[in-house]
Parts: C-alpha cells; sequence; structure tokens
C-alpha cells in the first residue's frame, strides 16, 4: 500500500496547481548528509497504484485518513483528491490547531499526515529518526525493527564516508518500503 501512494501521487498536477512549490524526488533533498540519487520517487502511475492495492488485498481502493491542519496545510485537500483520483478511498481530516493536529497523531489516530522536517544537524540521519524511527519519532506509529536497526547502525558508524553509506542505505529502504 505505501509503494502504491507513491505511484498514485501525481506530482506534476500538485505542483501546477501550486506553483510556489518546487518538486522533489527525493526523501533526503541533495543538501542533506545522505542524499542518494537512486532514492528517486517513483513516477506517477495510477495503473501501478491500483494493481499494487488490488495485489494488497484492497481491490476497490483503501480506505485511508488524512490528517492536516485547517488553514496552514489546505494542500491537504488537493492531495487527496489526487489519490482517490489513482483508486485510494481518502478522506481528509482536519484539525482547527497545531496542538490538536500532534495531540491526535502522537496517538496514531491517522493513515497519512502532512508535514516537513528540516534537519538541524544537516544530516539525514535526523530526519528519518525524528519522523520514523519507533524509539524517536516525534509520532512513534511506525513499528520496524529492521528499520530500528539501520538508524542505529548509522548513529554509530565512527567513519564519516560509513555514516554517509548508512544513511543512504535508510534512504533507499524508507523508499521501498
Amino acid at each position: 500500500v505505501r509503494q502504491a501512494l507513491n505511484y498514485a501521487m501525481d506530482r506534476a498536477t500538485y505542483l501546477a496547481k501550486d506553483p510556489s512549490s518546487a518538486p522533489s524526488a527525493y526523501i533526503v533533498p541533495i543538501t542533506v548528509v545522505g542524499y542518494d540519487e537512486s532514492a528517486k520517487f517513483p513516477e506517477f502511475n495510477a495503473a501501478k497504484a491500483k494493481e499494487l492495492t488490488a495485489k494488497a488485498g484492497y481491490p476497490n481502493g483503501v480506505p485511508l485518513t488524512y490528517n492536516y491542519i485547517k488553514g496552514i496545510q489546505d494542500e491537504a485537500v488537493e492531495i487527496v483528491k489526487i489519490l482517490n483520483a489513482s483508486g485510494f478511498k481518502v478522506t481528509a481530516k482536519a484539525f482547527a490547531t497545531p496542538r490538536e493536529f500532534v495531540t491526535a497523531n502522537s496517538k496514531g489516530d491517522y493513515d497519512l499526515f502532512g508535514g516537513a522536517f528540516n534537519s538541524d544537524l544537516g544530516d539525514g540521519l535526523d530526519i528519518f529518526a525524528n519522523l520514523l524511527g519507533s524509539k524517536t519519532s516525534q509520532f512513534p506509529s511506525y513499528n520496524n525493527p529492521a528499520f530500528d536497526k539501520l538508524l542505529t547502525d548509522a548513529s554509530q558508524a565512527f567513519k564519516p564516508e560509513d555514516h554517509v553509506k548508512k544513511v543512504q542505505e535508510i534512504n533507499r529502504y524508507t523508499k521501498d518500503n
């Protein structure tokens, strides 16, 4: 289903509606340690998204809830339209304040949410640990021991070149999973 979401997201249509946005094909940008040009998002392909969701046991679309902050993250409405056009059944759930949004997300009361995170350290490990680590995330609802091991391995890599390789591995793993 996560892979199907990547195929379902028509980034070109989204960007055409918001010319102030810049496209990103990567989870970690080129300016951050751990950037890996091989970890690109797949091209939009609604048929592939539908094939993957059917294979995952959802031949009539996956029902999902997308949390967002009304008045701050109004792009969520467009994202929901795009995903639904590709066969998903996403419902937008608006929160009046950032506090309500964070409280709901901290409890795992979501399937999807919009957000952004920038590393104060300029290190992709910081981004992945804060967003997806089961022990380090602000939203600890993703529990994946294999992913947590990748985080630990990267944080313990002593040589800078080893650290970069480990963070690039996390970048690819995240894209694939």
